[in-house]
C-alpha cells in the first residue's frame, strides 16, 4: 500500500480536503479557491499559458478513472512539525485519517505524462508553490494542499491485456524526466541555481520532484524505501546525492552575501532552499539506514582547512554552507572544527585571568558533592575547575590537579549519574540509555527536581564534550535526536522498541476490518510494573482505530513514545547541555557522528596510532626492549583489557574521537628503576596521560604486572 499523509482536522486537527479524482481535477479546485483570493493575473497568465481549465463536474465519468478518493493533506503546522522537529506541538494536529491517494488506470500504450505536460505542469504548480509556501495565510494552506495531492499522486500501469497493474507515482516520473532531457550530473555540475527563473521549465521540474520526494520522506517507512524502492530505487537516490551536492556547494560557497528579499534572486533562493531540505531528510535517513557510502556526500575537492578558518572568521557563506550541509565536511574535519570552536571559547572563559574554581569531593559521595558544588557554579562551568579528593578517612589525597584528576571525577560523576538506580534513564532492548518518561516518580521528594537533575546531567555531558573527555554512556538513536532538536518520526520507533514497531506495521498492512481487533486511541504504559492506560487523543479511549483512522493512530503511537512521553525531560537535559555547548555545534553532526564525539571511539584500540604518538622519558627510549614488551602485551590484550589499560593511564576508556594525535597531553611512558620484578608494580600519572613502567626482567612478568595494575582499579595515590 502506498504511504499516506498526516493530515489535519477541526476538532482535534483531523480531517480531509474535498474530494479529488485526478491531479487535474486537483489543479481544478486549487485554481477556484485561488480566484476567490484576488484573481491573480500571474496566476491567470500560466493557467491559460499550460491549458488548462476548470473541468466540468461529470467529466471524470467518462475519463477512465477510478472511483473518487479522497487525497490525504499535510497543513502548514504538520510541515513544520516533520521537516523541523519543534516540540510542544500536539501530534493530533498533525496526524490525520488518510486514504489512498486517487489513481489512474492506463494501458501501456497511454501516455499519461508528455513532456509538454510535465513542463506545463512544473512551471504551473512550482510557481504557485513559490508563491503561496511562504505567504503565511490561506494561501500557504492551499499550497499545502496542492503539494500533498501532487506527492501522493500515481497512475497504475498496466503492461498488457490481464496483466498486473503497477503503480507509478509523479515523483518517479519527473525524475525519469529530468535525467531524460538533460546529462542531469552535467546540469548539476554546471546550473546557477540562485539566479534561476520561474519561466525554466527544467527548473520547475526539478523544485516540483524536489518539493514532492521530501514530502514522501517524510512519512514513508523503511520498508517502502530499502526493500520496496518505491518510489526510485536506491541507486538513482543515491545519483541524486551525488549531483544536487555539487549544485548546492556551489549556490552556497558562491552567494551567500546575497539578500533573500531580492527580487532577482529570490525563486533561486527557494530552489535552494528546497533541494537542501530533500537532502537533509535523504542525509537523515542514510545516516540511520545507509543507502550509500559516507564519501557520496563528501565533496573531496573542498578545503575543509580554509572552511574551518573561514566559519571561526564569521563569513557568510562558510556559515552557511555547515549550517545547510555539514555532511559535505569529512567528519573529523567537522570535530577539528568543534574543537577550534570550544578553543575560541575558552579563550575568553579559560584566560589566565579568569578565576579558577576549587571543589573538593569525597570519593565516597562523588554524586552528592558534584550536585551541590556544581550547582552552586552552574554560570561559571566553562571555566577551569580543580578537584581535591578526599578519601575516607577524611585527609585530602596527594597530587596537583593539572586535568587529570578532574578527568578521572567527571568520567566518575558520569557513570554514577547515568546509572539506572537513580530512576532518570531507562536502557533499550540493545542496553543504549534514553529518559525515564516516569522520572519523575523515582527517589525525588519535589516533582520538579527530577528535571533539575535532568539539567545537571545535561551540563556533565555538556562539560565533558567542553573539555574533550570522552564519557562511557551509550544513548539510543531516537533520544540523540532529541538532543539535535529534531522530530522523531516513526521510523526511529524500532531504536525504542522493535516489537511495538513490528505491530504498527502490522496494523498498517492489514487488509481486514481493523475496527474488530478492538483498539482506541489510547497506549499502554508500563509505571514500575503497574499498566496504565494513556490517552493520545482527547476522549481517546472512546474513539475506535479502524480502516479509516489507522494511519493517523500509527503515528501518533509512535509521536507518544519517542516524543510525548520524554519531552520535559529532552527540554531540561538539552538546557543543561546548553549552558556549555551552543546546539548549532552539535548541528554539524548526525546521530552516530554524536556518539562518537561524546564517548569515542569503541572496540580494540589502535595500538600503532598510540605508539606513533607516544613519547619517552627517564631514559626510555623508542627501542627499548621493555618499551617493546609493553607494546606486545597492550596489543595482546582483550579490548575489555585495553579499555582499562587507557582508563588506567588517561583516565579515560575509550579512544579519543579523533585519534591519539589528539590525546593531550601526549601519551608518555616513563622509565622506573627497580632492582627486582617484585619491587613495584606498574603506576599512573592521569594528569599527564602518564604510564610509569618500572624496568622488569622479562616479558612475562611485565605483561603480568602491567595486567595486575590496570585490573585493581587504584587511582592516582597508587605507587
Amino acid at each position: 500500500m502506498y504511504p499516506e499523509a498526516p493530515t489535519i482536522a477541526e476538532q482535534f486537527g483531523f480531517g480531509d480536503i474535498a474530494s479529488a479524482s485526478t491531479l487535474s481535477t486537483s489543479l481544478s479546485v486549487t485554481w477556484q479557491k485561488m480566484k476567490s483570493i484576488g484573481k491573480a493575473s500571474w496566476a491567470k497568465s500560466l493557467f491559460e499559458k499550460a491549458g488548462l481549465r476548470r473541468r466540468r463536474e461529470d467529466d471524470g465519468e467518462n475519463s477512465g478513472i477510478a472511483s473518487a478518493s479522497q487525497l490525504p493533506d499535510t497543513s502548514k503546522q504538520a510541515r513544520h512539525i516533520a521537516a523541523k522537529g519543534v516540540d510542544g506541538v500536539n501530534v493530533s494536529n498533525v496526524a490525520s485519517t488518510t486514504h489512498r491517494a486517487a489513481s489512474l488506470k492506463l494501458s501501456k500504450s497511454s501516455e499519461p505524462f508528455t513532456l509538454e505536460n510535465i513542463k506545463a505542469l512544473s512551471c504551473l504548480c512550482g510557481t504557485f508553490l513559490f508563491r503561496w509556501g511562504s505567504d503565511g495565510g490561506k494561501r500557504q494552506s492551499y499550497a499545502m494542499r496542492l503539494l500533498n495531492t501532487l506527492a501522493f499522486y500515481h497512475v497504475e500501469i498496466v503492461e498488457g491485456e490481464g496483466d498486473t497493474a503497477h503503480n507509478v507515482s509523479l515523483v518517479h516520473m519527473l525524475w525519469c524526466v529530468l535525467q531524460d532531457s538533460k546529462n542531469f550530473e552535467e546540469f548539476a555540475k554546471n546550473v546557477d541555481l540562485i539566479h534561476a527563473r520561474s519561466s525554466d521549465p527544467y527548473i520547475c521540474m526539478l523544485v516540483l520532484f524536489c518539493m514532492t520526494y521530501e514530502h514522501l520522506l517524510i512519512v514513508m517507512d523503511d520498508e517502502e524505501m530499502y526493500e520496496k524502492e518505491y518510489p526510485l530505487p536506491l541507486c538513482q537516490i543515491e545519483r541524486i546525492v551525488l549531483s544536487l551536492k555539487r549544485a548546492l556547494h556551489e549556490a552556497y560557497w558562491t552567494y551567500a552575501n546575497l539578500a533573500p528579499s531580492s527580487e532577482s534572486v529570490a525563486f533561486g533562493m527557494f530552489v535552494v532552499e528546497m533541494a537542501t531540505r530533500l537532502m537533509r531528510v535523504l542525509y537523515n535517513r542514510c545516516s540511520r539506514q545507509p543507502f550509500c557510502n559516507v564519501t557520496s556526500w563528501i565533496i573531496a575537492e573542498l578545503d575543509s582547512n580554509q572552511l574551518i578558518e573561514e566559519v571561526l572568521l564569521g563569513t557568510p557563506r562558510a556559515n552557511k554552507l555547515i549550517q545547510s550541509m555539514p555532511y559535505l565536511v569529512p567528519f573529523p574535519d567537522r570535530v577539528k572544527l568543534f574543537q577550534r570552536l570550544i578553543k575560541a571559547d575558552k579563550e575568553i572563559h579559560q584566560s589566565e585571568s579568569c578565576s579558577v574554581y576549587r571543589i573538593r569531593i569525597h570519593r565516597g559521595a562523588i554524586l552528592e558533592d558534584g550536585l551541590r558544588k556544581l550547582n552552586s557554579i552552574r554560570t561559571n562551568l566553562k571555566k577551569r575547575i580543580n578537584v581535591v579528593f578526599v578519601n575516607s578517612a577524611g585527609r585530602e589525597e596527594v597530587g596537583i590537579d593539572a586535568g587529570g584528576l578532574f578527568k578521572e571525577f567527571w568520567l566518575d560523576l558520569s557513570t554514577l549519574a547515568f546509572d539506572l538506580q537513580y530512576g532518570l534513564f531507562l536502557t533499550t532492548h540493545d542496553q543504549l540509555l534514553y529518559p525515564n518518561p516516569n522520572s519523575a516518580s523515582s527517589h525525588f521528594s519535589r516533582e520538579s527536581d527530577h528535571l533539575t537533575m535532568f539539567q545537571f546531567v545535561g551540563r556533565i555531558l555538556g562539560k565533558a564534550l567542553y573539555e574533550g573527555i570522552v564519557v562511557q554512556p551509550k544513548f539510543a538513536h531516537f533520544f540523540l535526536s532529541k538532543l539535535l532538536h529534531s522530530f522523531n518520526q516513526l521510523n526511529e520507533l524500532p531504536s525504542l522498541d522493535p516489537e511495538i514497531y513490528k505491530n504498527l506495521m502490522f496494523l498498517k498492512s492489514y487488509e481486514g476490518d481493523v475496527e474488530d481487533l478492538g483498539l482506541t486511541h489510547t497506549v499502554v504504559q508500563d509505571v514500575f510494573g503497574e499498566q496504565k492506560e494513556v490517552e493520545i487523543i482527547p476522549g481517546g479511549g472512546n474513539v475506535p482505530v479502524t480502516n479509516r483512522n489507522k494511519t493517523r493512530y500509527i503515528h501518533l503511537v509512535a509521536n507518544y513514545y519517542l516524543n510525548t512521553q520524554i519531552r520535559e525531560q529532552c527540554a531540561a537535559f538539552r538546557l543543561g547541555l546548553s549552558d556549555l555547548i551552543d546546539s548549532r555545534w552539535l548541528q554539524m553532526f548526525n546521530e552516530p557522528e554524536l556518539q562518537v564525539l561524546i564517548s569515542g571511539k569503541s572496540g580494540k584500540i589502535d595500538v600503532d596510532d598510540l605508539k606513533a604518538n607516544a613519547r619517552y622519558a627517564g631514559g626510555y627510549y623508542a627501542l627499548d626492549k621493555r618499551v617493546a614488551w609493553m607494546w606486545q602485551a597492550l596489543a595482546s590484550f582483550t579490548p575489555s583489557e585495553q579499555a582499562a589499560f587507557l582508563r588506567f593511564t588517561t583516565s579515560c576508556q575509550r579512544a579519543p574521537s579523533l585519534g591519539f594525535a589528539s590525546l593531550t597531553p601526549q601519551f608518555c611512558v616513563q622509565k622506573i628503576p627497580i632492582r627486582s620484578d617484585d619491587e613495584l608494580l606498574p603506576s599512573s600519572s592521569t594528569c599527564f596521560n602518564t604510564l610509569k613502567l618500572p624496568t622488569y626482567s622479562s616479558y612475562k612478568v611485565l605483561r603480568a604486572k602491567l595486567l595486575t595494575s590496570i585490573s585493581s582499579g587504584a587511582g592516582f595515590e597508587m605507587t
